[in-house]
């Protein structure tokens, strides 16, 4: 059987392959065994399936580029908290995995306002030089500067549309810093 890839992504490698393969199999091995009722751990994790209505609109919000606290809290719900995903389930304030827990649960409006303070709080931005923050550097791959992260690469380089937008969201929270 072959199990290779044509990934369109330079994070999904032999290894991850493997490790997706595995997940399915073990998947379907439980389905088969047990049909839907199955609910054992993912060894994933399942998506945290906290979705905000304003995510699917998020291009439709306008930046008015101004450094007023509601402005910089919605430039951090549209260009960070909307990326959460990526660090699931990990870093969410649910997991039980032993990883430092920035992003909050609840709802939206809360939840993206508190996992704002705590990257603010835990100094993952860093005011005196913006790229490198580690709100940038633990997710970005080492190949592309970042640093080590015990949760594989999140960013495969710094064209990464997360990448992009964490960024954006890091120099306006610098350049409206009082």
């Amino acid at each position: 059987m072959d199990l290779r890839a044509d990934p369109a992504s330079p994070l999904i490698d032999q290894e991850v392959i493997d490790e997706e393969y595995q997940a399915f199999l073990a998947w379907i091995e439980a389905t088969a065994q047990c049909g839907l009722c199955w609910s054992g751990d993912s060894p994933c994790g399942e998506p945290s399936g906290e979705k905000c209505e304003e995510d699917e609109d998020a291009p439709a919000w306008v930046d008015p580029g101004d450094c007023s606290p509601l402005t910089r809290e919605s430039l951090f719900r549209h260009k960070v908290y909307a990326w959460r995903d990526r660090c699931f389930p990990c870093h969410f304030d649910s997991s039980d995995i032993e990883a430092p827990k920035w992003i909050a649960t609840g709802s939206c409006e809360l939840g993206s306002l508190m996992t704002m303070r705590n990257v603010l709080e835990r100094g993952l931005v860093n005011y005196d030089e913006p790229e490198q923050s580690l709100l940038l550097l633990k997710p970005l791959a080492e190949s592309a500067g970042g640093v080590m992260h015990g949760g594989h690469d999140k960013f495969a380089d710094k064209t990464d549309e997360a990448y992009v937008d964490f960024l954006a969201w890091i120099s306006r929270e610098v350049e409206c810093a009082p």
